[in-house]
């Protein structure tokens, strides 16, 4: 999830000209997760049965086992879908705040004067983009998509040169 608000400069140097909330895409719902593991779950028993009766009973445990492994993966995203991350642009202030998804929160204020945006990008993967000013750095939208992650790129570019550039009246 995506969420740009880009408001007018005002005489105010310190108001937010540019927040951006960023959120990963949440596969599912848990309550869907719980109806399709439900699902999953009544197949493998029937299946399993089947196979228990045509003397086959070791299948049994090993649909247990994907059964499990699919919960876990399901809930492995569901925890990871709670990352959090919001960029701010001020006259004065470049603020990024995130929380992971263990609850950890950072929160980083660089000065938007100095700051530049970068990409790193490696043949085969996603690139990342980093903000760095004054020799701190930090990595911006480790979850989005290539896409996503461009475009907050772009934006970030634009209000940054637009902040540079047009005095405040």
């Amino acid at each position: 999830m995506l969420d740009v608000s880009v408001r007018d400069r005002t005489p105010d140097f310190d108001a937010v000209f540019l927040e951006i909330r960023m959120a990963p895409n949440i596969v599912a719902y848990l309550r869907q997760n719980a109806v399709l593991l439900s699902v999953f779950g009544g197949m493998c028993v029937i299946v399993g049965g089947l196979f228990w009766l045509a003397g086959a009973g070791p299948v049994l445990p090993f649909m247990g086992i994907e059964l499990v492994l699919l919960y876990i993966a399901y809930r492995f995203g569901y925890n990871r879908a709670k990352q959090r991350e919001r960029l701010t642009l001020s006259g004065s202030a470049f603020r990024y705040q995130s929380r992971d998804h263990r609850g950890r929160e950072r929160d980083v204020t660089l000065e938007p004067y100095w700051l530049r945006f970068h990409t790193e990008r490696a043949p085969g993967r996603v690139g990342r983009l980093f903000a760095s000013a004054r020799g701190e750095t930090v990595e911006i939208g480790n979850f989005l998509g290539p896409d996503e992650r461009e475009e907050v790129a772009h934006t970030l570019e634009r209000a940054l040169i637009d902040l540079k550039e047009r005095p405040v009246s």
